[in-house]
């Protein structure tokens, strides 16, 4: 290993030390600081991945690469009775970029950074106002894939949505980031 490479994974652990404060448990643990090092020195001599790529292959590897913690898992619940059925759980985080998740979350990556209010994000993805898009926004939001854009004093950013009615504005996460790179084509 060159001098050079292991600056440079340094570098990379003092950062996400700063970053990401689940890190701190992740590096103080010997048995998972090796695997972390071991799996940046893997990233760091594949020059052709992109950054989502490498995200990607972190979130593969069990590490929660976004300043935002995952969502909650839900409990578990109840056994089902007969006065009242179980409803299915919703998928969360997409796979494919043709459902209607994988649309709109690939409206957010293809943002250049101006975000996207749901109407906008809507349209984008090419639906119509009677697609029960929202849920799937929903679904978005509650997994962390996109989260509310700030302005330069932490209050959140607002836009007029289609009716005039002021939407918040919506941004990619690095966590989004990394589920676009996985997803099928």
């Amino acid at each position: 290993m060159s001098g050079d490479s292991r600056a440079t994974v340094l570098d990379v652990l003092r950062d996400m030390w700063r970053e990401f404060p689940d890190t701190h448990t992740i590096l103080r643990n010997p048995g998972t600081r090796g695997r972390m090092v071991e799996l940046l020195l893997q990233l760091y001599r594949a020059p052709a991945h992109t950054l989502d790529q490498c995200m990607a292959e972190v979130t593969k590897a069990g590490y929660y690469v976004s300043e935002y913690p995952p969502a909650p898992s839900k409990p578990t619940p109840a056994e089902p009775t007969e006065t009242r059925p179980l409803a299915p759980e919703p998928i969360t985080v997409p796979t494919s970029r043709y459902t209607l998740a994988g649309r709109l979350l690939h409206a957010f990556y293809m943002d250049p950074g101006t975000g996207l209010t749901a109407d906008e994000a809507r349209i984008s993805a090419g639906m119509g106002a009677e697609s029960g898009s929202w849920k799937r926004f929903s679904d978005l939001r509650t997994a962390g894939l996109i989260t509310g854009m700030e302005d330069e004093h932490g209050g959140l950013v607002l836009r007029p949505g289609e009716a005039g009615v002021m939407q918040q504005v919506w941004v990619i996460t690095p966590h989004g980031r990394a589920v676009i790179a996985m997803m099928e084509d």
